[in-house]
């Protein structure tokens, strides 16, 4: 019998875990799951977000605008799986573009990069408000 032999450290690094809205309650939990199951966890993350307890727990953290194609694909990099928790939900100060900029466009531009490199897995979560 023959065994392929691979490169341990080039596997385990192509197999990382992409979630955006790491920053928020949803994010949050499901990082520290991902972690803890020994899984590489990456988030975008806004420059606004407070990511000290994501770094705590091991996440890589990708200063990323999900509103721009081309700083999402230049971040996209070694992620075979996708959750998408980032939305725009509260009503306050927001207008009915940011809505459909960060809710509709955003997620466009996320699962066009997804197939751009080859990602095995993309989850999309919503919330009704």
């Amino acid at each position: 019998m023959f065994f392929k032999k691979i490169d341990v450290k080039r596997h385990y690094a192509m197999n990382k875990i992409l979630v955006t809205g790491a920053s928020g309650f949803t994010g949050k939990v499901l990082c520290r799951r991902l972690v803890q199951r020994g899984d590489q966890v990456v988030a975008f993350a806004r420059p606004t977000s407070n990511i000290e307890e994501l770094q705590s727990l091991g996440v890589e953290i990708r200063r990323t605008d999900i509103k721009d194609p081309e700083s999402i694909l230049d971040n996209f990099s070694d992620i075979r799986k996708v959750y998408h928790l980032a939305a725009a939900w509260r009503v306050e100060h927001r207008s009915v573009e940011e809505f459909r900029a960060v809710n509709v466009n955003a997620t466009r531009n996320l699962l066009e990069a997804a197939k751009k490199r080859n990602v095995q897995r993309f989850i999309h979560c919503s919330t009704v408000g």
